[in-house]
């Protein structure tokens, strides 16, 4: 199954996207990825879902688009995030699709349907659950606060930017790009090093950091209805078990959890594995 990669343009903004699969299709699927990477993790995943009949689309999202890249961190706070998802949808004229997200697309994916429940027809949230859980396991949760004092620490200026560019970015090989391929690698090394995107990204970070540590969005229910499956990895380094017991209490529809033999990222180590919860979800809440 072929994958297309097409620019388009929203508002002043040029993105990258991925598509794949028949645009006539009956159902759509929008996948969103996380920090450090881009669509490029969604391959494996955009070639089986569009090879079982679906149209997918996974877009560089704003910051990670070579020419998507506002300065100020006030450009990543969270609505402008949720804003572009509802653009992408607008301009692709998506009306029957689904919604998933990995990381910071997690975190997306979730805050995008509570604002808008009646938008997606079902939710995948790949590592990251519930933004009110998790912010209740930072609070609470001591395994979790040190699991997330890296959030903490980027939120300097420009020393986390230094760190991480130091050895042709040999901190985001070891720990977060050691299960990707020579060609994965390629591409992150080289877009990360572009003028402006490490900074952008870590500004999802620091446009976000007080709703990350209270879960407060600007929604009248934190309940989630939708058809939700959350994969989470047993050896995740970055989210621990709290978050997604705390996930439970907000989950009034039909809800399934995923624990995987894998860490954070789940594309990459546990590829099959994935592919196969993915489209049996999809499947169980398609029109098929």
């Amino acid at each position: 199954m072929e994958i297309q990669n097409k620019d388009i343009q929203i508002g002043a903004y040029t993105y990258s996207v991925k598509i794949a699969g028949d645009e006539q299709a009956e159902e759509a699927v929008l996948l969103l990825h996380g920090w450090p990477e881009t669509s490029h993790m969604w391959k494996p995943v955009l070639k089986y879902l569009a090879t079982n009949g679906y149209y997918c689309i996974a877009p560089d999202m704003r910051g990670f688009s070579s020419h998507a890249r506002p300065k100020g961190k006030q450009n990543y706070q969270l609505d402008h995030l949720i804003e572009d998802v509802v653009r992408f949808v607008d301009y692709f004229k998506l009306k029957h699709f689904h919604i998933i997200g990995h990381d910071w697309g997690s975190v997306v994916a979730w805050s995008t349907v509570l604002k808008y429940p009646d938008l997606a027809k079902s939710l995948v949230a790949m590592s990251v659950p519930h933004p009110k859980a998790f912010a209740e396991a930072i609070a609470q949760d001591k395994d979790q606060q040190k699991r997330s004092t890296y959030v903490k620490f980027f939120q300097w200026p420009f020393f986390p930017e230094m760190s991480l560019k130091k050895g042709n970015f040999s901190v985001l090989r070891q720990k977060c790009w050691n299960h990707s391929s020579t060609e994965q690698l390629k591409h992150y090394t080289e877009r990360f090093a572009e003028k402006g995107c490490l900074t952008a990204t870590l500004n999802y970070y620091r446009a976000n950091y007080k709703m990350l540590r209270t879960g407060e969005l600007a929604v009248d229910d934190f309940n989630t209805y939708l058809p939700t499956l959350v994969i989470k990895g047993k050896d995740d380094m970055a989210i621990g078990q709290a978050c997604v017991e705390n996930t439970k209490q907000y989950m009034k529809g039909d809800y399934e959890l995923l624990l995987l033999d894998a860490g954070h990222w789940l594309v990459q180590e546990a590829e099959n594995e994935v592919n196969k919860a993915i489209l049996d979800h999809l499947n169980k809440y398609s029109f098929k």
